[in-house]
């Protein structure tokens, strides 16, 4: 966990043993959200945690998903051992994509990807067919929901969470 603000501060100054409630979960990813068969599951960071949470679901089938995960390093490409196990029993498509934005450009991808010529519609080539769920730090989710539309996806197929204090 790291420190982004009072309540991260304060859970990360709590003595070990503390009990401690959660409630939940709360948000727009669960199975009655999905409106096709097809789900491309975006995610940056701790991002992951939802869409991991989503790839177990018994109701996404083989070869249903298609799996972006992005990180700034390989360390920040969190729960990484799990979703891909996930992806290998779903047969999804995964891509990881990792390292700093380039310069200059206001894009969600890596600066080695975006000088590939990767774009939303090539690392999800079905995407307008499918629910897009997002999940990230704010101003990123809006780059890739900002894609998402221009690439053509309907606003009632894409769901996004901001992670945010």
């Amino acid at each position: 966990m790291r420190e982004l603000g009072d309540a991260s501060r304060r859970l990360l100054a709590m003595k070990p043993g503390t009990r401690v409630f959660f409630e939940g979960p709360y948000g727009l990813f669960s199975e009655s959200a999905r409106t096709t068969e097809q789900a491309v599951f975006i995610g940056a960071g701790i991002g992951v945690t939802p869409l991991r949470a989503m790839l177990e679901d018994p109701h996404i089938g083989r070869r249903q998903a298609t799996v972006i995960l992005r990180g700034s390093t390989e360390e920040e490409v969190y729960l990484w051992g799990e979703t891909y196990d996930l992806c290998v029993a779903k047969e999804a498509w995964l891509r990881v994509l990792v390292g700093s934005r380039p310069h200059g450009v206001q894009t969600w991808l890596s600066a080695e990807a975006y000088n590939q010529g990767e774009r939303l519609t090539t690392l999800a080539p079905n995407i307008v067919n499918s629910d897009v769920f997002i999940c990230g730090p704010t101003p990123w989710t809006d780059l890739v929901i900002r894609d998402a539309r221009r690439a053509g996806v309907p606003e009632h197929r894409i769901h996004a969470e901001r992670f945010d204090f």
